[in-house]
Parts: structure tokens; sequence; C-alpha cells
């Protein structure tokens, strides 16, 4: 092709695609008041779990429900240049929980599980949830309002977020004929108090929370037993949740902790080892009436040790708990004095005795008459 030829066809191209624009923009303003056809996703619900610092985050997922409001939960938003618009319940499914890049749901899920923040932290943010907008469903402009719900549950130590908030969105027209959408959460239905779209949960041992701390001490008794000795025991739980994980801490016997927290796996088959002296105890924290422990202390008979289980010979401890519990395990290794040597010598050490008095008089006397 000659460089006339190519330079035409150029222009022929450019025009081409100037009046497809034309078209375009033509078929846009055709469409005045009609919705624009792709989704919107915006992150607007957030799950935040405030736990006590001895608590790994639960294994656990916390369950949202996006519905259209009803009639009784709208109410009407004054402009501030004057005027009013009724909020009213959104349509069916023009609102939904992103649950992948190919599906959307009225149900959306935020996990939460040991791994996420540490044990030591108070405040754990756990994630998010993405809102889709199905835009075709949206005919006109307006305030539609929908209604989103954290689903109670029932794991024990965690309180759940049920309040209900309140997602409003904007519809207004936009440019070249087509719509504009915002979005605002909002508390209550009065349409006036903001909100961050953030679920709070605790996770809380406190009392009547359902979760139950175990203490095992330590104590090493008998005149023959060595009181500055460290006792091998093995700590395992098995939790009826897979992939929870309790937090174990060694305290010395003037309650300060010692070296770092170990962790126990709720479905591990190895069991966890640590060491403890007179006086010392170990506490495993965040046990449910489910979850169920064992201890076991290593076999030091062959030392001389006698080892008891609050009170009772033996070397295990294992159950459920329904409350903080307390377990003893106690070592103890005597050795009898032979006492009967010495008495058997005392009439020896007696005659003696007199023999020395007598002899003292005896000699006092003869040494006075001379």
């Amino acid at each position: 092709m000659s460089l006339k030829n190519n330079k035409y066809a150029r222009r022929l191209a450019a025009a081409l695609m100037t009046g497809a624009m034309m078209v375009s923009m033509m078929g846009m303003t055709a469409m005045a008041k009609e919705p624009a056809a792709p989704t919107k996703e915006v992150h607007l619900i957030t799950k935040v779990l405030n736990k006590d610092n001895n608590l790994y985050s639960p294994k656990v997922n916390f369950e949202f429900t996006i519905e259209p409001a009803q009639e009784g939960e709208c109410g009407t938003i004054t402009g501030t240049a004057g005027g009013s618009v009724k909020v009213v319940p959104g349509p069916a499914g023009g609102v939904l929980f992103s649950v992948n890049d190919e599906e959307t749901s009225t149900t959306g899920t935020i996990e939460s599980n040991p791994d996420k923040g540490t044990v030591t932290d108070t405040t754990v943010n756990l994630g998010s949830l993405s809102i889709v907008t199905d835009n075709s469903k949206f005919s006109s402009v307006g305030i539609y309002r929908y209604k989103i719900v954290e689903k109670d549950g029932e794991f024990p130590g965690v309180t759940y977020d049920t309040v209900p908030k309140y997602l409003d969105v904007h519809v207004t027209n936009g440019e070249n004929g087509g719509y504009s959408y915002t979005y605002t959460i909002i508390k209550g239905t009065d349409g006036t108090q903001k909100d961050y779209g953030i679920f709070t949960n605790t996770y809380s041992g406190d009392e009547g929370s359902g979760l139950f701390d175990l203490k095992v001490v330590k104590n090493v008794e008998g005149n023959q037993a060595d009181l500055k000795k460290d006792f091998t025991f093995a700590i395992k739980v098995d939790s009826d949740v897979t992939g929870e994980k309790f937090n174990v801490v060694v305290y010395n016997s003037e309650n300060q902790p010692q070296d770092e927290a170990k962790t126990v796996v709720g479905d591990d088959t190895n069991a966890v080892p640590v060491e403890l002296g007179n006086g010392d105890y170990v506490v495993i924290y965040g046990l449910s009436s489910d979850d169920v422990y064992t201890v076991t202390e290593t076999d030091y008979s062959g030392e001389g040790y006698l080892t008891k289980v609050d009170g009772v010979e033996g070397k295990m401890a294992t159950g459920k708990l329904t409350g903080d519990t307390t377990v003893t395990f106690t070592n103890i290794r005597n050795a009898d004095t032979p006492t009967g040597v010495i008495l058997n010598i005392a009439p020896y050490i007696l005659m003696v005795a007199l023999a020395g008095v007598l002899a003292f008089f005896f000699l006092r006397k003869r040494h006075y008459e001379m």
C-alpha cells in the first residue's frame, strides 16, 4: 500500500471511531433514566474482635445477612436545601454480599481463626465483606434501605454484635442521563447516625462466658525430696473444634510467668511438655465444657518418689471442666531415720555418765583426806 493510501486509511479509521463514539453517546442519552449495567463492589462491613490477652482468636465463622428493610424501618430524609425524600425498602437482590469473583449471596461469612492476630493482642481485625450492587434492580432515583444483621451464635466465650446496621443506597441522576450510586451505613432508622460498618465481638473468659482455666500446681514433700528438682509434665487437649488453640503459661512460686508461653493445638495428637518445680504451676486458658484435658506427669517412682493427684495416688489428671479448676500434683520422697541404734546404746551411755559422777565424788574425797 502506498504512503498516500495509508494516510487515507488512517483518516477513515479515525472517522469511523468518532462516529461510533457519537452513536454510543446518543444511545446513552436515549436510555435516559435507565440503570447502568455494571455492578459496583464496595468494602463496607468489617469484623473486629476484642479479646482477652491470654486467648487465641476463636475458630469460628461469623455470619451476616443482608435483606431489604421493612417499611417500619424506613423514614424520611430532609435535604439541606429543602424538600425531603421518603426512604423505601430496597428491591430484592439489589445489594448482595460478594462471595467470590463470580458468586453473590444474601449471606456472608467472616472467618476467625487462631492465626488471626497473636495471643497477646486485645483487638484483632478479622476482615471485611464486600457489597455488590446490581444496578439493574434500581429503576428510578431514590433512597433505598437494606438491613445488615450478624447472626447470633453459641460459641463459648463469644459475645455477638446482633444490633442491625442499615445500608442506604442513594440513587441520583448522573451524567449522560444515567444514575449515580452512593452508600451510607447508619445506626437506627432515622438516618441521622452515621456508622462505619464495624461489627465488634468480644471473646473473653469472664464469669459466665463458658470458658474456663485449668491450673496445675506442683508440690514436692518429704525429708529426702529434692526441692530444686524440675518435674516433667505432658499436656494435651482434645477439642471439639478442629484447629482450636490454647495458651499454656508456666508460673513460678512467686506467680511470675516463666519463659515464653506454649501452645496446645486442640486436635494435635502430640502432647506439649512443661517443667514444674516445687511451688510452680501451669495454667491452660480458654477451655470449654466440651474440651477434654489430659495432664500426665513422668514416672519418678524409680527415684523413690510417690506421686499423688489431689491426694490420690496416680500420675494423670483428665476430664472436662465446668468451672475454673485447680489440680495439685504432689511428689513425696521420705526415708525413715534409724532410731533403733540410738535406743540400743542408750543404757551404755547412761552407765558411762553414772561412772563419771561416782569417780568425781570419790576422787574429790580422797584429795580432801590428804
